[in-house]
């Protein structure tokens, strides 16, 4: 029995080592199968051929690997070397974009392959290539192929290339390219290239006539050379100006900033522009900004590029140096005259320094400071050499108090302006301007809530809050030790002088809840300020309005005046009304009144037809003349990958304006422009 007993005892010893094993077997199996995913392969017909470790499907044939999807008519998987041979309407999805094509030799590890009659979708560009070779993850090289915006199997156009490198995600590369419209050549290009997400076509051309030009040719490629450098080079011809040349370069570098380098140069006189644009993020909390402008004559952006000369006649060179602290901004500025035919001030440098608004210690007390020391220089234009200098050092502290009485908020203050001068308008050194401030802020907030809810005419209100914030401010400035007929005069700062004013503000708004949300119905400002025993003048002056009503979210009414005092009669008033409709139609309509000037009734209108056409109206009615200042019909036809747009304007003192614009969808910031004549930009005051 004995015997017996330990002969059982080591049988189960046994048993238990054998199943520990097996355990723990099972438990490294089931570790290497997840570390080494499965292939997915399904199909109407799939044999697996253990052997040659390989499957064969056929029939809406399904192979899944991590995040790839690959559908195809047939296929052999070779599930070792994670390859596989796919044969028709081959389809491989994949999170950088799709790839189709007839027959596909694939790695699913590496995501490479070779591809037969190849097409590829990688927003916003499709391709299509005999052979097509996957070189990576991301790189896809094209072999006699070509790419396009166009979604169609015969697309409206194509960039063709013998050979086309497509960076997923990144950027398309291709040489001597053939860019063709339909089966037609338009143009040749010795290398595109062109990131994925940039939305502005590679060659612009701009045919036309200008009554100052003449007939011009404008024509601009756009190059890069990286990722974070590339830009414009132009070629134009004017026929009163001659031929036109320049290059715009834009930079990006990691440690010394970014910016953009413009060069233009004419024959015509040898007239030219440099411009350069610079910043620099030094720090956290400190920028550089750079700009140059340098110009043959004062006369060069109005004669070619009157839109820039719009938003700015006299573009300024400075550089300026700013650091921002919560407690306090230190900057430098240095702006120097480039060009001689312009009056300018000089500031060589200017240094402020400004303390934010701060609590002294642990009482009521708050104090500010603003301090600025200029060496500045009034320059005229040439040929005149006489110019006006001084030195400026200013400061101004001012100590405050807010206190809450009440519903009232209370900030009684009192400040004090201390300047030097190196010299006065008369040549006398040596000035010191003091000036004292004082004043009070008075201001608060009241609300009421109305239990009302209603969808009357389907303004669907759901309570409303009345909000009435009115601001009392009052402020004294006493006469200045030296008064400003007695300085130069550079800025604001020469130019104070004695004040005693009471500024009155008053805003009413109306909101109530749509959507889970809230939502203003009615905003209305008035203000005015009321001089007191002014040498120059007394009582209130001008009453400003401002208006803002929105009903519903399609309609808005905007509305802004202004009130003389004095005269008892409207200086400017403005009302603008907006309609907008989900997908058909908008409808704005707008009423200009200068008392002084010209009083005008704006309208415009768009209705879209249908999804091909839309059609646009604009005009402008002057009262004083009783006749339409200016008129303008466009109509816009959707060509699947383009938009067309036809417009005929017609503007008084401007004469007539056809012009049409080709605008690829894919890239709808930049069109081909077929100009009749240089259209300036509408002049909706």
């Amino acid at each position: 029995m004995k015997s017996y007993g330990s002969l059982k005892f080591k049988l189960q010893i046994v048993q238990i080592v054998v199943s520990f094993i097996i355990y723990y077997l099972s438990f490294i199996i089931c570790c290497c199968a997840q570390e080494r995913e499965p292939i997915d392969v399904r199909g109407d017909r799939v044999e697996y051929f253990v052997e040659e470790k390989k499957f064969e499907a056929s029939g809406n044939v399904v192979v899944t690997y991590q995040d790839t999807r690959l559908s195809c008519d047939k296929v052999t998987v070779f599930t070792d070397l994670k390859q596989a041979k796919a044969e028709g309407r081959v389809r491989i999805e994949e999170e950088k974009g799709v790839i189709e094509a007839e027959k596909v030799f694939y790695n699913f590890e590496t995501k490479e392959g070779i591809l037969i009659e190849a097409k590829v979708r990688a927003l916003p560009f499709y391709g299509r290539s005999k052979e097509a070779g996957k070189i990576s993850e991301k790189e896809l090289e094209f072999k006699k192929g070509y790419i396009t915006t166009c979604d169609l199997d015969q697309p409206h156009y194509r960039i063709e290339s013998k050979k086309i490198s497509l960076y997923l995600d990144d950027k398309v590369v291709a040489k001597n390219t053939v860019f063709k419209v339909g089966k037609v050549p338009l143009m040749w290009l010795p290398i595109y290239i062109h990131p994925l997400g940039d939305k502005r076509p590679r060659v612009t051309v701009i045919p036309g006539y200008y009554k100052d030009w003449g007939f011009y040719l404008l024509t601009a490629w756009r190059y890069y050379f990286d990722e974070g450098a590339g830009g414009r080079i132009h070629l134009d011809w004017r026929e009163k100006k001659r031929f036109s040349e320049g290059l715009t370069y834009n930079y990006s570098m990691q440690n010394l900033g970014k910016g953009r380098l413009r060069l233009y140069h004419t024959q015509q006189k040898n007239r030219f522009l440099a411009q350069l644009r610079h910043r620099l993020k030094i720090d956290e909390y400190t920028d550089l900004i750079l700009e140059y402008h340098k110009m043959k004559d004062k006369d060069f952006l109005k004669d070619y590029f009157f839109r820039e000369y719009e938003r700015d006649f006299k573009p300024k060179t400075y550089l300026q140096i700013v650091h921002i602290l919560p407690n306090y901004t230190l900057s430098l500025f240095l702006q120097k005259r480039t060009n001689r035919f312009y009056d300018e001030i000089e500031r060589l440098p200017q240094l402020k320094l400004n303390i934010n608004e701060q609590r002294i210690f642990e009482s009521r007390f708050y104090f500010k400071n603003q301090s600025c020391l200029s060496n500045l220089t009034k320059k005229k234009a040439s040929p005149s050499d006489i110019d006006d200098d001084v030195v400026r050092a200013d400061t101004y502290n001012q100590i405050s108090v807010p206190v809450k009485i009440s519903f009232l908020e209370l900030t009684p203050y009192a400040g004090f302006r201390q300047t030097y001068f190196t010299k006065d308008i008369d040549g006398n050194e040596n000035k010191w301007r003091s000036i004292f401030y004082s004043g009070i802020d008075i201001n608060t907030r009241l609300f009421r809530i109305y239990d009302l809810k209603t969808d009357f005419l389907g303004l669907d209100i759901n309570k409303l809050r009345h909000i009435i914030s009115p601001q009392i401010c009052y402020s004294y400035i006493h006469r200045p030790s030296i008064p400003p007929s007695r300085l130069m005069q550079f800025d604001e700062i020469d130019s104070i002088s004695e004040e005693n004013r009471i500024n009155l503000y008053l805003e009413n708004k109306l909101q109530t809840k749509k959507e889970g949300q809230t939502f203003d119905l009615l905003r209305f400002i008035c203000s005015t300020d009321y001089l007191l025993k002014s040498k120059k003048d007394s009582g209130f002056s001008d009453l400003k309005f401002d208006l803002e009503f929105t009903p519903y979210k399609n309609l808005r009414l905007e509305s802004d005046a202004v009130y003389d005092s004095q005269d008892k009669t409207f200086k400017t008033a403005n009302l603008d009304l907006f309609i907008f409709s989900k997908d058909r139609w908008d409808f704005g309509l707008g009423h200009r009144y200068q008392r002084l000037g010209e009083s005008e009734l704006t309208s415009e209108f768009s209705w879209r037809i249908n999804p091909k056409w839309k059609v646009c109206i604009y005009e402008r009615f002057q009262f004083d003349t009783d006749s339409l200042k200016e008129q303008e019909y466009s109509i816009y036809r959707d060509l699947h990958c383009w938009e067309m747009q036809i417009s005929y304007n017609v503007k008084r003192g401007y004469g007539e304006t056809i012009w049409i614009i080709f605008r690829l969808k894919a890239f709808p910031e930049v069109g081909f422009e077929f100009n009749k004549h240089y259209h300036r930009p509408k002049d909706r005051k």
